[in-house]
């Protein structure tokens, strides 16, 4: 709304002065100067006569006198020290040509009296155009005509994006969640836009977010679903107990499964919140991935070698949300030792005003077409693993990742480790502005 407020006055601002001088300097030139010119030349065909009548005088001031009763037109001698001219106008005066000076409210004559110390001045009565009623009339319809036209063509882009706006807003109503205003650089409402556009993003993907949902959690809930079917059923017919006590575990373990994936639902439906609350705080990297890392040795005892590759300086800061940042670093992490063979590698630089943590493993990697919907919650890569026990994960791991990273203006990163052949997981946050 300020593009458009600073737009529309600066516009109207513009072409009233704009128009205003054009159409004085039109009037200037084309109506007032040819009446002007000609009585102009006039009056100094009568100051180069007098000033010959005065110079062969024997008595200049009684025919000045004389003059000066007889019309409206005062004339008198004036000391030639008086009159101070530019340099070409001082030499086309003393070649005899009659200079004329415009002052505030006249227009005075000088010309020189030869073999004198002394001009004359000639002074008429104001020389005033005064416009006809017509043209005042014609003039200011061609002002308010030109300033109506000025914002006419401001108003035209609006008008314009306006109608897209309107046209984009009901075809996505229609359904097409698709839709979306094409980008322009040069618009008034390009706030409103943007604003649009990330609106139906946003719509766009809870609802294929919902969609997917429903169907991710009517495929895994079937089988725990069956499995405890089955289970309570044999567990009516069982007599032994240690039998039942197996089935009863069983049954534990789906109910786990059930709750498990419950849970991991409702933490990401929280994701779309838009009322959290982040702790945005400056945080080292190194240091915190140097933390993460040992408190994942001790927590979990796995075969699998933990490295790390640290920025030489040991100072990468980044404005971030502990909580979250810890959320991601435990969701590749644990990602990358449930896929490794043997090694993980943790690294964490940084490069052209963005820092990095990288988390590369040594297993198969990612297919080219797990890449495209990898990120998709619900889907799992080729060969989910437990390495560090439990059950198998949901798919909702790097779904997660990449959401919270959208909060902090951070991108995951995906492509095949260089050095360990497998999956490489990056991190890409701006370093630290300001939190």
């Amino acid at each position: 709304m300020r593009t458009l407020t600073l737009t529309l006055v600066a516009t109207v601002i513009t072409a009233t002065i704009g128009l205003g001088y054009i159409i004085s300097w039109v009037y200037s030139e084309f109506y007032a100067k040819s009446e002007f010119s000609e009585e102009h030349k006039a009056y100094q065909n009568i100051s180069q006569q007098l000033s010959t009548i005065v110079q062969y005088s024997e008595a200049p001031n009684a025919i000045l006198e004389q003059w000066n009763m007889s019309g409206n037109i005062h004339a008198q001698l004036e000391d030639r020290d008086t009159l101070l001219l530019p340099q070409q106008l001082e030499e086309n005066f003393k070649n005899g040509e009659v200079i004329a000076l415009e002052f505030d409210d006249s227009v005075k004559f000088y010309s020189l009296i030869n073999h004198s110390d002394e001009i004359l001045t000639l002074t008429p009565p104001a020389l005033i155009q005064e416009s006809t009623p017509v043209e005042n009339l014609a003039f200011t319809f061609i002002f308010y005509t030109g300033v109506i036209f000025a914002i006419t063509l401001w108003l035209l882009p609006l008008f314009t994006r306006l109608r897209l706006l309107d046209n984009t807003a009901k075809n996505f109503g229609d359904g097409n969640l698709a839709a979306r205003l094409p980008e322009c650089k040069i618009s008034y409402i390009k706030n409103i836009e943007l604003a649009f556009n990330t609106m139906a993003e946003r719509i766009q993907r809870l609802i294929e977010d919902n969609k997917m949902l429903s169907r991710a959690v009517s495929h895994d809930l079937k089988t725990p679903l069956a499995r405890l079917r089955f289970g309570l059923e044999t567990l009516q017919e069982e007599e032994r107990e240690d039998k039942r006590k197996a089935y009863h575990a069983r049954i534990h373990d789906d109910l786990d499964t059930m709750e498990s994936l419950v849970h991991t639902l409702l933490d990401y439906a929280k994701l779309d919140d838009t009322h959290i609350a982040l702790d945005k705080k400056p945080i080292n990297l190194c240091d915190f991935i140097t933390a993460e890392a040992s408190q994942l040795n001790v927590v979990h005892s796995t075969a699998i070698t933990i490295t790390l590759a640290i920025a030489p300086a040991g100072i990468v800061m980044v404005c971030f949300d502990e909580h979250y940042l810890r959320m991601i670093f435990q969701n590749l992490v644990i990602n990358a030792i449930n896929h490794a063979n043997n090694r993980v590698q943790l690294s964490v630089y940084e490069k052209s005003g963005y820092a990095y943590f990288a988390v590369e493993d040594d297993g198969s990697g990612v297919s080219l077409e797990d890449k495209a919907r990898i990120f998709k919650p619900f889907e799992r890569g080729e060969k989910p693993s437990t390495k560090l026990g439990g059950t198998k994960g949901h798919g909702m791991g790097l779904a997660i990742c990449e959401r919270v990273g959208q909060w902090f203006s951070a991108e995951i990163l995906l492509d095949r480790s260089a050095e360990l052949k497998g999956a490489s997981f990056i991190l890409k946050v701006p370093l630290l502005p300001s939190c």
